[in-house]
């Protein structure tokens, strides 16, 4: 998700920055850094929200920021502790990014945890690949997210979709199959 958001914001001419947090995943940096490299980009990282706050002040004032986050485990309370710490040390809002097709309990539960650190909002990736999505339902009713963009592509050009009340009808009752 993440390598789509930069991908879009250089393809539209616009500056953007990229810095990771995710330095502890084997091969989390690596791969996102192999996104930049081919976007032109430098990546920074950050092992705490100190050097978060220092990453994010070396960035360009005009730049959009992205920052890659690990996936943490919501029921993890010193994993959400964490993020949440490192969202506040640069008053950024967290973004649930979710998987469609996961169980509606689960999923409401998962987006009660990011909630409960600040996020707003929910980006629904592998909407290609699923058929239920009761559980991207349960997850923005329940945290009261909004939806913010949806992904139905694994490619990274093809990137990120806004979506609305009719896109999100359409989606949840096509005219043909998906």
């Amino acid at each position: 998700t993440v390598a789509k958001l930069l991908a879009r914001e250089v393809m539209a001419g616009r500056a953007v920055e990229a810095i990771s947090i995710d330095i502890r995943r084997a091969g989390g940096v690596e791969q996102l850094a192999a996104f930049t490299r081919i976007l032109s980009l430098t990546l920074a990282t950050a092992d705490s929200p100190r050097m978060l706050t220092d990453a994010l002040a070396r960035c360009r004032s005009d730049a959009a920021i992205v920052i890659d986050a690990p996936g943490c485990n919501p029921y993890s309370a010193a994993d959400m502790a964490e993020l949440g710490a490192h969202a506040r040390a640069v008053d950024a809002e967290p973004v649930l990014v979710m998987a469609a097709g996961g169980d509606p309990v689960e999923a409401a539960d998962i987006a009660l945890a990011f909630a409960e650190i600040g996020a707003h909002r929910l980006v629904a990736t592998r909407l290609d690949m699923a058929r239920r999505l009761g559980g991207l339902l349960a997850a923005a009713g329940g945290a009261r997210l909004g939806f913010s963009e949806i992904s139905i592509t694994p490619h990274v050009a093809d990137g990120l979709s806004s979506i609305d009340s009719l896109s999100l009808a359409r989606l949840l009752l096509p005219e043909r199959p998906l």
